[in-house]
């Protein structure tokens, strides 16, 4: 004997099955079904808020009849609005009932869709339309008066949603309060960044080691305090949130967020706060400037952090502190720039104009290759900004939960900043390309070892060589490798790479084999020791 199904549903946990499922089973065995022979389906979740591909009760539906072609033959439901609130979602429900031979019975009112030959009979079809439009209607009623009920809560003072900033609470009938404890965290940071002088670095160290805030290194902690120095919230306002538009990476507007909070901090201080951190963005600028050939292609060989000039010791270095370990890597600019330019002239010399020729051709097929990134990270940009607007329709739709729409649309949000770097990133290199393209162009004429400018030097540096990565070896690694300082390795724009090895002092420099190589040092730069200046100040780093 063929089995039924009886599909029931309620909204939220609170509700209760019990009620509609026995009314059901009773009408389900008044038409000859046996108890035995009938499936329960009960579920608690809600039709207006998820699509149908995220109702547990109408995927189990699905599993059951499809897993048993002709085990069932029909499927009882109280109302039609236990299918769903949503039309689409119904009529997609009876259209696969009928495409697998399965009846639908709703009791209230009473709807037997399909006749003996499945076909949809007139004024079934009539009856399931009307009262189908009358449960998405309740539904979408049911959706404002929540929203209006959050309307007046926001005005309240009451929360209604998003991530509370830092001091903030919620307190009894749900209303946005200042915690006592967290707020006094706020306090000192408005305290020590306008009183006491001290930087935002400072404060986010010390909340960092004090476990006052989660950060995953001190410039994240840092930022955190900049964020809440600037947070309107604090002083009874409204914070507000970037909302970006079709120019990629210029906000066009902001949007307010629907909480309001309490004050915490006094206009005066907050204020003097936000005086201060303009005051510190006009800073003075130096406004000398040296030019470096090796500056952004010197990489710690231990964990890719790039070594930047350091005019103190006139040496390219690196310090990396975490709250364990520190790391320190340093080698001689005098030495490693006169080093670089050599290989560069050689490249050149080698190369000539069959060099040219080639990076010509690799430049043009990259410049290619990254037109075609920048069209496809645009398109990926495009898809977001659908994506969100979808999101936001079934935020205000009630298709999703609202705490669900918020994480997804922050995600986005995540990805859409992403993508818009990505694609500044890209067209800044290709112009950079095009403009080294001609340069190549040009150089087809140009003999570089006449070249004596150092702005022209630096230039050939960084469109023949790719990266160098830099090993400095210890102590007792020194006596090891046949007195050397330590090694690097120089990849080309080609993709060639050749190791090297060199001494500090003596400014020697070895291949792979140990073989000296005659290059031309050129002392740029002299490193004066501290010593001679202690109790003045000023830069112990002079250009001959």
């Amino acid at each position: 004997m063929s089995k039924a199904i009886i599909l029931s549903r309620v909204s939220t946990l609170k509700q209760d099955l019990q009620q509609q499922t026995d009314e059901v089973i009773r009408f389900a065995t008044a038409e000859g079904y046996e108890k035995e022979d009938i499936t329960l389906i009960e579920d608690k979740e809600s039709a207006v808020k998820l699509d149908e591909e995220h109702r547990l009760g109408l995927i189990e539906l699905k599993q059951k009849i499809l897993e048993n072609p002709g085990l069932y033959d029909c499927v009882f439901a109280y109302e039609i609005s236990r299918i769903g609130r949503r039309a689409e979602i119904n009529y997609s429900i009876r259209n696969f009932l009928k495409e697998n031979k399965v009846q639908l019975i709703i009791l209230k009112p009473f709807i037997k869709l399909f006749d003996e030959g499945f076909k949809i009979e007139e004024t079934a079809n009539m009856t399931f339309a009307i009262f189908n439009a009358l449960a998405e209607n309740e539904g979408y009623i049911r959706k404002e008066r929540l929203a209006r009920g959050k309307t007046r809560k926001q005005k309240a003072g009451g929360y209604v949603g998003g991530t509370l900033p830092h001091g903030y609470t919620i307190g009894n009938g749900g209303l946005i309060v200042v915690d006592p404890e967290r707020s006094a965290m706020v306090w000192k940071v408005f305290n020590d960044y306008v009183h006491e002088g001290k930087t935002t670095t400072m404060i986010g160290r010390e909340l960092l080691e004090t476990g006052q805030i989660c950060a995953s290194s001190i410039c994240s902690a840092a930022g955190i305090v900049r964020a809440i120095l600037k947070n309107v919230a604090y002083i009874g306002g409204r914070p507000t949130y970037a909302i970006y538009s079709e120019e990629r990476d210029r906000k066009a507007e902001r949007r307010q967020s629907s909480n309001i909070y309490p004050r915490m901090i006094p206009d005066e201080l907050f204020k003097a706060a936000q005086e201060k951190i303009q005051e510190n963005r006009r800073g003075a600028k130096r406004s000398h400037k040296h030019v470096y050939f090796c500056k952004g292609l010197i990489k710690d060989s231990r964990n890719g952090m790039t070594l930047s000039p350091k005019m103190s010791s006139a040496n390219y270095g690196s310090r990396r502190v975490t709250l364990n370990e520190a790391f320190n890597l340093s080698i001689p600019i005098n030495i490693i720039d006169s080093f670089i330019w050599h290989l560069t002239k050689e490249y050149y010399r080698k190369a000539g104009d069959k060099g040219t020729g080639i990076l010509i051709r690799e430049t043009k097929k990259m410049t290619d290759s990254d037109s075609i990134k920048l069209q496809y990270a645009k398109k990926i940009l495009t898809e977001l900004e659908h994506k969100e607007i979808r999101i936001q329709e079934r935020i205000v739709t009630g298709k999703i939960r609202e705490a669900l729409g918020d994480s997804m649309l922050e995600a986005i949000y995540i990805q859409f900043k992403q993508c818009s770097e990505n694609i500044s990133a890209l067209e800044k290199k290709i112009y950079e390309q095009e403009q080294k393209l001609t340069r190549l162009l040009n150089s087809l004429q140009i003999n570089i070892m006449h070249e004596t400018s150092d702005e022209e030097k630096a230039k050939y540096v960084q469109e023949t060589i790719s990266r160098i990565d830099l090993t400095r070896y210890t102590k007792q690694d020194v006596r090891k490798k046949n007195n050397t300082t330590g090694h690097f390795t120089v990849t080309y724009k080609t993709g060639r790479t050749e190791l090297y090895y060199y001494h500090s002092h003596s400014h020697k420099i070895w291949d792979k084999d140990m073989n000296p190589i005659i290059y031309e040092y050129i002392e740029r730069f002299v490193s004066i020791p501290l010593s001679k200046f202690r109790g003045k100040t000023g830069f112990n780093l002079f250009i001959k």
